[in-house]
Protein backbone atom coordinates (compact mmCIF):
# COMPACT_ATOMS: atom_id res chain seq x y z
CA UNK A 1 0.00 0.00 0.00
CA UNK A 2 1.63 3.19 -0.58
CA UNK A 3 1.98 5.98 2.07
CA UNK A 4 -0.62 8.23 0.83
CA UNK A 5 -3.34 5.91 0.89
CA UNK A 6 -1.63 4.78 4.56
CA UNK A 7 -1.58 8.67 5.49
CA UNK A 8 -5.11 8.89 4.47
CA UNK A 9 -6.39 5.84 6.34
CA UNK A 10 -4.37 7.20 9.50
CA UNK A 11 -5.83 10.36 9.14
CA UNK A 12 -9.53 8.74 8.64
CA UNK A 13 -8.98 6.71 11.69
CA UNK A 14 -7.88 9.81 14.46
CA UNK A 15 -10.76 11.43 13.26
CA UNK A 16 -13.55 8.52 13.51
CA UNK A 17 -12.03 8.65 16.59
CA UNK A 18 -12.93 11.87 17.23
CA UNK A 19 -9.27 13.32 18.10
CA UNK A 20 -9.14 17.00 19.11
CA UNK A 21 -7.70 18.94 15.62
CA UNK A 22 -4.30 19.47 17.39
CA UNK A 23 -3.40 15.78 17.68
CA UNK A 24 -4.51 14.70 14.65
CA UNK A 25 -1.87 17.33 13.11
CA UNK A 26 0.60 16.17 15.11
CA UNK A 27 0.11 12.15 14.69
CA UNK A 28 0.05 12.91 11.34
CA UNK A 29 2.98 14.90 10.52
CA UNK A 30 4.87 12.28 13.06
CA UNK A 31 3.89 9.64 10.18
CA UNK A 32 4.81 11.84 7.60
CA UNK A 33 8.53 12.08 8.84
CA UNK A 34 8.23 8.28 9.70
CA UNK A 35 7.66 7.51 6.26
CA UNK A 36 10.18 9.58 4.67
CA UNK A 37 12.76 8.12 7.23
CA UNK A 38 11.50 4.56 5.70
CA UNK A 39 12.38 5.30 2.74
CA UNK A 40 15.45 7.34 2.84
CA UNK A 41 18.86 6.38 0.62
CA UNK A 42 20.11 4.78 3.55
CA UNK A 43 17.19 2.67 4.85
CA UNK A 44 15.87 1.11 1.11
CA UNK A 45 18.87 -1.42 1.15
CA UNK A 46 17.64 -2.90 4.20
CA UNK A 47 14.79 -5.12 3.07
CA UNK A 48 15.03 -7.76 5.79
CA UNK A 49 13.41 -4.67 8.45
CA UNK A 50 9.95 -4.83 9.54
CA UNK A 51 7.66 -1.95 10.34
CA UNK A 52 8.82 -2.11 13.83
CA UNK A 53 12.59 -2.56 13.60
CA UNK A 54 11.80 0.81 11.64
CA UNK A 55 9.92 2.48 14.04
CA UNK A 56 12.71 1.31 17.11
CA UNK A 57 15.44 3.09 14.54
CA UNK A 58 13.10 6.11 14.21
CA UNK A 59 12.61 6.21 17.79
CA UNK A 60 16.51 6.33 18.76
CA UNK A 61 17.19 8.44 15.67
CA UNK A 62 14.46 11.38 16.87
CA UNK A 63 16.35 11.28 20.45
CA UNK A 64 19.74 11.54 19.19
CA UNK A 65 18.68 14.45 16.90
CA UNK A 66 18.14 15.96 20.40
CA UNK A 67 14.10 15.44 20.60
CA UNK A 68 12.54 16.43 24.02
CA UNK A 69 11.11 13.27 26.23
CA UNK A 70 7.84 14.75 25.51
CA UNK A 71 8.09 14.53 21.37
CA UNK A 72 9.52 11.16 21.45
CA UNK A 73 6.65 9.78 23.52
CA UNK A 74 4.28 11.45 21.19
CA UNK A 75 5.65 9.73 18.23
CA UNK A 76 5.62 6.46 20.13
CA UNK A 77 1.64 7.15 20.53
CA UNK A 78 1.32 7.59 16.91
CA UNK A 79 3.27 4.59 15.53
CA UNK A 80 1.29 2.12 17.69
CA UNK A 81 -1.59 3.30 16.31
CA UNK A 82 -0.12 3.16 12.32
CA UNK A 83 0.78 -0.05 13.62
CA UNK A 84 -2.07 -1.61 15.54
CA UNK A 85 -4.82 0.06 13.46
CA UNK A 86 -3.80 0.70 10.16
CA UNK A 87 -1.06 -2.38 9.77
CA UNK A 88 -2.44 -4.79 11.59
CA UNK A 89 0.37 -5.67 13.23
CA UNK A 90 0.83 -6.33 17.05
CA UNK A 91 2.91 -3.68 19.08
CA UNK A 92 5.63 -5.21 21.03
CA UNK A 93 6.32 -3.31 24.29
CA UNK A 94 9.69 -5.88 24.71
CA UNK A 95 10.83 -4.83 21.60
CA UNK A 96 10.16 -0.94 21.72
CA UNK A 97 9.96 0.12 25.58
CA UNK A 98 7.99 3.54 25.83
CA UNK A 99 10.51 6.31 27.10
CA UNK A 100 10.55 6.71 30.55
CA UNK A 101 9.42 10.39 31.68
CA UNK A 102 12.01 13.25 33.05
CA UNK A 103 11.06 13.60 36.60
CA UNK A 104 11.78 17.44 36.07
CA UNK A 105 10.49 19.89 38.42
CA UNK A 106 7.73 22.42 36.72
CA UNK A 107 8.81 25.94 36.18
CA UNK A 108 7.14 28.44 37.99
CA UNK A 109 6.80 32.07 38.99
CA UNK A 110 6.53 34.25 41.91
CA UNK A 111 3.52 36.11 42.77
CA UNK A 112 5.79 39.33 42.87
CA UNK A 113 6.95 38.07 38.89
CA UNK A 114 3.20 37.84 38.17
CA UNK A 115 2.07 41.47 39.68
CA UNK A 116 4.52 42.72 37.73
CA UNK A 117 3.92 40.88 34.59
CA UNK A 118 0.16 41.63 34.59
CA UNK A 119 0.73 45.53 35.62
CA UNK A 120 3.41 46.03 33.14
CA UNK A 121 1.37 45.50 30.11
CA UNK A 122 -0.77 48.48 29.15
CA UNK A 123 -2.65 46.53 26.17
CA UNK A 124 -5.90 45.76 27.88
CA UNK A 125 -6.64 42.38 25.59
CA UNK A 126 -2.76 41.13 26.50
CA UNK A 127 -3.14 41.84 30.18
CA UNK A 128 -6.98 40.40 30.29
CA UNK A 129 -5.10 37.35 28.93
CA UNK A 130 -1.90 36.91 31.21
CA UNK A 131 -4.66 37.58 34.15
CA UNK A 132 -7.08 34.87 33.12
CA UNK A 133 -4.34 32.72 32.40
CA UNK A 134 -2.44 33.26 35.87
CA UNK A 135 -6.08 32.99 37.65
CA UNK A 136 -7.89 30.40 36.21
CA UNK A 137 -5.34 27.75 35.67
CA UNK A 138 -6.61 26.62 31.67
CA UNK A 139 -4.09 25.81 29.02
CA UNK A 140 -3.41 28.49 26.10
CA UNK A 141 -5.12 25.75 23.60
CA UNK A 142 -8.05 25.73 25.94
CA UNK A 143 -7.64 29.66 26.23
CA UNK A 144 -8.09 30.45 22.39
CA UNK A 145 -10.96 27.99 22.27
CA UNK A 146 -13.08 30.20 24.40
CA UNK A 147 -16.65 31.55 23.42
CA UNK A 148 -18.17 34.68 24.90
CA UNK A 149 -21.02 32.54 25.81
CA UNK A 150 -18.42 30.46 27.75
CA UNK A 151 -18.09 32.88 30.82
CA UNK A 152 -20.45 32.94 33.19
CA UNK A 153 -20.30 35.79 34.92
CA UNK A 154 -22.88 35.82 37.39
CA UNK A 155 -21.55 32.50 38.66
CA UNK A 156 -18.17 33.57 38.04
CA UNK A 157 -16.84 30.82 36.04
CA UNK A 158 -15.27 29.41 32.65
CA UNK A 159 -16.82 26.56 30.81
CA UNK A 160 -14.08 24.72 29.32
CA UNK A 161 -15.32 22.44 26.41
CA UNK A 162 -14.01 19.53 25.16
CA UNK A 163 -10.44 19.92 27.06
CA UNK A 164 -7.65 17.85 27.20
CA UNK A 165 -8.93 14.07 26.65
CA UNK A 166 -12.06 15.61 25.18
CA UNK A 167 -13.60 16.89 28.36
CA UNK A 168 -15.79 19.41 29.80
CA UNK A 169 -15.13 21.30 33.16
CA UNK A 170 -16.19 24.14 34.68
CA UNK A 171 -13.43 26.82 36.19
CA UNK A 172 -13.86 29.37 38.80
CA UNK A 173 -12.05 32.58 38.52
CA UNK A 174 -11.88 35.37 40.80
CA UNK A 175 -14.45 38.97 40.21
CA UNK A 176 -11.37 40.96 39.60
CA UNK A 177 -11.02 38.81 36.57
CA UNK A 178 -14.28 39.08 35.50
CA UNK A 179 -13.75 42.78 35.57
CA UNK A 180 -11.03 42.83 32.95
CA UNK A 181 -13.19 40.25 30.91
CA UNK A 182 -16.30 42.81 30.95
CA UNK A 183 -13.42 45.83 30.02
CA UNK A 184 -11.94 44.10 27.40
CA UNK A 185 -15.85 42.89 25.88
CA UNK A 186 -16.89 46.54 26.29
CA UNK A 187 -13.37 47.52 24.45
CA UNK A 188 -13.20 45.50 21.56
CA UNK A 189 -16.29 43.84 21.36
CA UNK A 190 -15.52 40.90 19.98
CA UNK A 191 -18.44 38.96 18.43
CA UNK A 192 -18.66 34.82 19.12
CA UNK A 193 -15.43 34.13 20.23
CA UNK A 194 -13.61 35.68 23.27
CA UNK A 195 -10.25 36.81 21.98
CA UNK A 196 -10.00 37.24 18.88
CA UNK A 197 -7.46 37.90 15.67
CA UNK A 198 -7.23 40.55 13.63
CA UNK A 199 -10.26 39.70 11.45
CA UNK A 200 -13.28 39.24 14.43
CA UNK A 201 -14.33 36.11 12.87
CA UNK A 202 -11.23 34.14 13.34
CA UNK A 203 -9.73 33.22 17.03
CA UNK A 204 -6.45 34.78 18.27
CA UNK A 205 -3.88 32.06 17.96
CA UNK A 206 -1.62 30.16 20.11
CA UNK A 207 1.32 31.53 18.78
CA UNK A 208 0.39 35.39 19.59
CA UNK A 209 -0.60 34.26 23.12
CA UNK A 210 3.03 32.61 23.76
CA UNK A 211 4.44 36.32 22.15
CA UNK A 212 2.29 37.75 24.72
CA UNK A 213 3.86 35.80 27.46
CA UNK A 214 7.10 36.14 26.58
CA UNK A 215 7.61 39.58 25.73
CA UNK A 216 5.65 40.59 29.34
CA UNK A 217 8.43 38.21 31.26
CA UNK A 218 11.13 40.18 29.43
CA UNK A 219 10.06 43.90 30.01
CA UNK A 220 9.69 43.22 33.78
CA UNK A 221 13.91 41.17 33.17
CA UNK A 222 12.47 38.15 34.37
CA UNK A 223 15.22 36.10 33.02
CA UNK A 224 14.14 32.71 33.42
CA UNK A 225 11.88 30.86 29.94
CA UNK A 226 8.57 31.80 30.34
CA UNK A 227 6.05 30.47 28.17
CA UNK A 228 1.88 30.28 29.03
CA UNK A 229 2.05 27.01 30.85
CA UNK A 230 4.51 28.67 33.67
CA UNK A 231 1.94 30.46 33.80
CA UNK A 232 -0.80 27.22 34.47
CA UNK A 233 2.17 25.67 36.85
CA UNK A 234 2.51 28.88 38.83
CA UNK A 235 -1.26 28.82 39.44
CA UNK A 236 -1.41 25.11 40.96
CA UNK A 237 1.87 26.16 43.05
CA UNK A 238 0.23 29.43 44.47
CA UNK A 239 -2.96 27.73 45.21
CA UNK A 240 -1.14 24.89 46.98
CA UNK A 241 0.15 27.44 49.48
CA UNK A 242 -2.28 29.55 49.97
CA UNK A 243 -4.34 26.28 51.25
CA UNK A 244 -6.46 25.04 48.53
CA UNK A 245 -7.33 21.29 48.89
CA UNK A 246 -5.69 19.16 46.04
CA UNK A 247 -9.61 17.64 45.26
CA UNK A 248 -10.67 21.37 44.13
CA UNK A 249 -7.07 21.81 42.17
CA UNK A 250 -7.69 18.60 40.71
CA UNK A 251 -10.86 19.44 39.50
CA UNK A 252 -9.86 23.12 38.39
CA UNK A 253 -6.97 22.17 35.99
CA UNK A 254 -8.47 19.39 34.37
CA UNK A 255 -6.42 16.45 35.57
CA UNK A 256 -7.13 13.01 35.16
CA UNK A 257 -5.33 11.30 38.12
CA UNK A 258 -4.55 13.24 41.16
CA UNK A 259 -0.89 11.98 40.80
CA UNK A 260 -0.06 14.80 39.06
CA UNK A 261 -2.08 17.38 41.49
CA UNK A 262 -0.18 16.19 44.16
CA UNK A 263 3.51 16.59 42.12
CA UNK A 264 3.16 20.40 42.69
CA UNK A 265 3.64 20.06 46.17
CA UNK A 266 7.19 19.60 45.29
CA UNK A 267 7.33 23.10 44.65
CA UNK A 268 5.53 24.34 47.64
CA UNK A 269 9.03 24.59 50.69
CA UNK A 270 6.96 26.06 52.96
CA UNK A 271 3.92 24.03 52.72
CA UNK A 272 2.88 22.08 55.76
CA UNK A 273 0.01 19.77 55.57
CA UNK A 274 -2.73 20.12 58.44
CA UNK A 275 -5.51 18.55 59.41
CA UNK A 276 -8.22 20.05 61.64
CA UNK A 277 -10.06 17.37 63.38
CA UNK A 278 -14.04 18.03 63.26
CA UNK A 279 -13.85 17.06 66.60
CA UNK A 280 -12.90 20.50 67.75
CA UNK A 281 -16.20 22.48 66.36
CA UNK A 282 -18.07 20.27 68.94
CA UNK A 283 -19.03 21.09 72.38
CA UNK A 284 -17.36 18.09 74.48
CA UNK A 285 -17.14 18.94 78.37
CA UNK A 286 -13.36 18.03 79.25
CA UNK A 287 -12.81 16.22 82.49
CA UNK A 288 -11.21 18.79 83.84
CA UNK A 289 -14.61 20.80 84.07
CA UNK A 290 -16.11 17.71 85.89
CA UNK A 291 -13.70 18.35 89.23
CA UNK A 292 -13.50 20.62 91.41
CA UNK A 293 -10.67 23.24 91.87
CA UNK A 294 -10.19 22.09 95.42
CA UNK A 295 -10.65 18.32 94.81
CA UNK A 296 -7.89 18.90 91.97
CA UNK A 297 -5.66 20.79 94.30
CA UNK A 298 -5.69 17.82 97.03
CA UNK A 299 -5.02 15.08 94.74
CA UNK A 300 -1.85 16.66 93.12
CA UNK A 301 -0.79 17.45 96.99
CA UNK A 302 -1.34 13.71 97.79
CA UNK A 303 0.82 12.45 94.23
CA UNK A 304 3.43 14.69 95.48
CA UNK A 305 3.48 13.42 98.69
CA UNK A 306 3.41 9.88 97.52
CA UNK A 307 6.36 10.73 95.54
CA UNK A 308 8.78 12.09 97.85
CA UNK A 309 8.11 9.42 100.02
CA UNK A 310 9.72 6.99 97.70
Amino acid sequence: MKASVLLHEYKSFLILKNYRPETIKAYTKTIQLFFKYCTSEQNRKQTNQSVQDYAKAYLVKRFRDGKSWSSVNMDYSALIILCRHILKIEWSYELIPRPRALKKLPQILSTQQIEMMINGTKNLKHKTIILLLYTSGIRSSELVHLNIADVCMDRCHLHIRLGKGGRDRIVQIPSITLEFIRGYIWTYKPRKYLFVGQDKSTRYSQSSVRNIIHLAARRQGITQRVNTHCLRHSYATHHIMSGTDLVTLKKQMGHVNIKTTISYIHLCPNWVQQIKHPIENLNIISPMNMVSATSLENTLKTISNNINQV
